[in-house]
């Protein structure tokens, strides 16, 4: 669907890489920019009955997660954190990132497809010493796009990266690494464990 409101194939943005050249027009913003507040919104929607749900149940949980090994305490409420700060975040940044378009320039009127797409397959190179005195919208929208992508990872590492079957997982990767190297694990004593190199 974004491809009826790309004004071309992308940009390449220094320092940034390559980005959509969506033009602001307002076809866009029911194209493409809608989209992330109505994912979010559906996920707030399930994350709310979810939690909801829970609060009601209390006992019953208790019983479930007895008879459901899978699913552990702690990896439920990571699961609902996870949601819970979903909800606080997708939401507001996208109807924020949508306030910047809108903002940012004036909407153009939809001249139709032609118009469009009219040498489609240009890209510009812009560099970083121009995209960075444009309006300060413009430059946040794209520091934005830049840092938020990492920042999720981060979030969602923090989430699942420190839980106990993630660190049983490195121990053995990080074990099955040392083999090649001559290095061993012994299987664990009273007295804790012992390594051996060669």
């Amino acid at each position: 669907m974004q491809y009826v409101v790309q004004g071309h194939r992308f940009d390449i943005y220094e320092n940034i890489g390559c980005y959509p050249d969506i033009f602001n027009t307002l076809p866009s913003y029911f194209l493409s920019g809608m989209w992330p507040i109505v994912i979010g919104l559906i996920s707030a929607t399930y994350c709310v009955l979810s939690l909801r749900a829970f609060s009601r149940r209390r006992l019953e949980f208790g019983q479930f997660m007895a008879s459901n090994k899978s699913l552990t305490i702690s990896r439920y409420f990571r699961l609902m954190a996870l949601a819970t700060t979903e909800i606080m975040l997708t939401t507001p940044l996208s109807i924020f990132s949508i306030w910047l378009n809108a903002t940012a320039t004036d909407i153009s009127p939809w001249r139709g497809w032609a118009d469009a797409h009219y040498d489609y397959s240009r890209v510009d190179l812009i560099p970083a010493i121009i995209w960075r005195a444009g309006p300060p919208s413009e430059v946040i929208g794209m520091e934005l796009s830049r840092w938020l992508l990492p920042i999720c990872a981060i979030v969602f590492f923090g989430f699942f990266g420190f839980a106990d079957e993630a660190k049983r997982n490195y121990q053995v990767a990080f074990w099955a690494v040392m083999k090649h190297f001559g290095v061993q694990k012994k299987p664990s004593s009273s007295a804790g464990k012992i390594v051996t190199i060669g």
